[in-house]
């Protein structure tokens, strides 16, 4: 298969993990950004769906068969550009995203939902709530320009099967497009692990064939009990005959490191600085920035969006998608573009393309990378990880 383009910057979930009931956070100050552009703005100069979604069926062509995919969960899916280019690739697909953020969510419906979501049989459905408690996830969002109670009409959505009660986990925020960082309140256990949702959209009830968490939103979770908690959610929304989850991971030196780095869309042209700091050797915590730039009035749209990651590494997840129920984990790696000790300015936590070629991800077994390899990927990688539901 021949080389992919694809950005990996650190995603749109510009956020620390939440507390499940602080689901608008305060945003940034309208002096540093202009608004709900910054979505847009964000979509242009990182995201690359095309890629992403040729991923995601390679895999799934790989571990699963020759069985057609047709139903895609995104979680942490902000804006869901991923799920409506899912659509849009083939009439019988469908897909549904699950965010935190409801302004991100109706932004995203209002420019990518036109011909995806009408009645009778909506092909796309977005929902808001907190990717480990899918079950509780509230009204399905509709764009701001339909009638409130089209949204009144579908209450709850059902994503997943009931979790094994012996699944008890702490509780805290799933996935969201804003600006500014919020306190998350760890270690609370769910009420409702044992209650089916009442009722549910025409896409939600169907079985996932494959699931998606990328732009490294896993670590967006800082307990190993979240994460745990969440990917059993996952697991119990997979289609019985088989399926995929897919995440991405970065670590190394590089993603470690204290970084300020321009970089470009080469699809786009699109411009953004990718910044990184404070990480914490202890906690593996770090922050990380996204300065956009206006291509209207090229100015710098500073911090339009921030995390607060908690870095896992891929033996951590492994077990945890063991822990969960999956039947198998594959990773598949690929060097970062530049490292810190690379004549450039600095480490990235992006994946983009260079000019003179660069490495397509490859499946890590014990004889995959030599140890001229190994000693690259040490100094910054980037991953995709495969869970795996055996057909």
């Amino acid at each position: 298969m021949g080389k992919k383009k694809i950005q990996y910057d650190g995603g749109h979930y510009s956020r620390g993990p939440y507390h499940k009931d602080q689901l608008r956070p305060p945003s940034a100050g309208p002096g540093e950004y202009g608004g709900l552009e910054r979505h847009a703005l964000y979509e242009s100069a990182v995201q690359s769906p095309q890629g992403d979604i040729s991923y995601l069926l390679r895999f799934y062509k790989l571990y699963v068969g020759m069985r057609v995919p047709e139903h895609l969960r995104e979680d942490f899916c902000g804006t869901a550009l991923i799920s409506a280019t899912w659509c849009r690739g083939d009439v019988r697909r469908t897909a549904i995203g699950l965010d935190i953020d409801h302004q991100a969510l109706q932004w995203g419906l209002s420019h990518h939902g036109d011909g995806l979501t009408e009645d009778p049989r909506p092909r796309l459905s977005l929902f808001q709530g907190d990717v480990r408690e899918p079950l509780d996830a509230g009204q399905l969002v509709t764009p701001p320009s339909a009638p409130t109670d089209a949204a009144e009409a579908v209450a709850r959505m059902t994503v997943t099967a009931k979790v094994d009660e012996e699944a008890n986990g702490s509780s805290s925020g799933g996935g969201a497009q804003e600006a500014s960082a919020a306190e998350v309140q760890h270690g609370s256990e769910s009420e409702d692990d044992g209650e089916e949702a009442e009722g549910s959209g025409s896409c939600a009830a169907k079985p996932v064939d494959i699931s998606c968490a990328l732009n490294f939103s896993v670590c967006l979770l800082h307990l190993r009990s979240d994460v745990v908690r969440y990917f059993r959610h996952a697991r119990q929304a997979m289609n019985p005959q088989g399926g995929i989850f897919v995440m991405d991971l970065l670590g190394g030196h590089a993603a470690e490191s204290t970084v300020s780095t321009p970089r470009h869309n080469e699809i786009t042209g699109a411009h953004f600085v990718w910044e990184q700091e404070g990480y914490n050797p202890c906690t593996r915590h770090i922050r990380c920035y996204i300065h956009l730039r206006d291509p209207a009035t090229r100015k710098m749209l500073r911090r339009a969006f921030r995390y607060d990651w908690r870095l896992w590494t891929i033996p951590e997840l492994a077990e945890m998608l063991e822990e969960a129920g999956f039947d198998g984990m594959r990773a598949w790696l690929r060097p970062m573009k530049e490292g810190p000790d690379d004549d450039s300015e600095g480490g990235s936590c992006s994946s983009e393309s260079s000019e003179d070629g660069e490495a397509d991800f490859v499946e890590y077994t014990s004889k995959a990378f030599d140890s001229r390899q190994m000693d690259m990927l040490s100094k910054g990688w980037t991953a995709f990880i495969v869970g795996i539901v055996a057909p």
